[in-house]
């Protein structure tokens, strides 16, 4: 997955995009800090559904709005080359992609996958790849592995509270996934 993200050390532009997953590990879940969450300006809205004046409450939604309009508020992502800010920015969309239901066949594909369809199909312009999508899940896995914060501990959710048979599902369905930079949820 890692190679598969373009984080190869032998492959060309490896150390941005390794700046990238670094960068965006470190500030992923800042805006769960109540007294950081954007207030959406005049000039941005509507945003995502936040009319002007609304405080946007979800976390990722307001990461995205800060990326988006205040980028030099997050001085490791706005020293990014912009193609590496873009993956970023990608990565913190609002996808309604519940991997759950994908991994356990709770959902048919339309409800599993045609927002995160639709993102890649908007995103063409900026040219959002199958690796682009495996750093996706590099920051998936990363999220999930810091969900339940446990000082000294290390990732606990993954070693004690995850059965290994469904982190093995998880695993295998990225190679599914990634395949909807060039095909349809079907």
């Amino acid at each position: 997955l890692v190679q598969q993200a373009g984080c190869d050390p032998l492959e060309v532009g490896s150390t941005q995009r390794i700046m990238a997953v670094l960068c965006l590990t470190a500030f992923h879940d800042i805006m769960k800090v109540q007294d950081l969450l954007p207030t959406v300006q005049d000039e941005h809205a509507p945003y995502m559904g936040h009319r002007a004046g609304d405080v946007i409450r979800d976390h990722d939604v307001a990461l995205s709005y800060v990326l988006e309009h205040y980028p030099e508020l997050l001085p490791s992502y706005a020293g990014l080359p912009d193609s590496e800010r873009r993956i970023v920015l990608f990565s913190q969309g609002k996808m309604n992609f519940n991997h759950g239901w994908f991994v356990q066949a709770e959902a048919p594909p339309g409800a599993i996958f045609t927002k995160f369809r639709e993102i890649l199909i908007r995103d063409k312009q900026s040219k959002v790849t199958r690796r682009d999508i495996a750093l996706y899940f590099i920051h998936w896995l990363t999220d999930l592995a810091g969900a339940e914060p446990t000082p000294l501990g290390g990732c606990e959710k993954f070693v004690v509270k995850f059965p290994l048979p469904v982190l093995n599902s998880f695993l295998r369905s990225f190679s599914f996934v990634r395949e909807l930079a060039l095909k349809t949820e079907t």
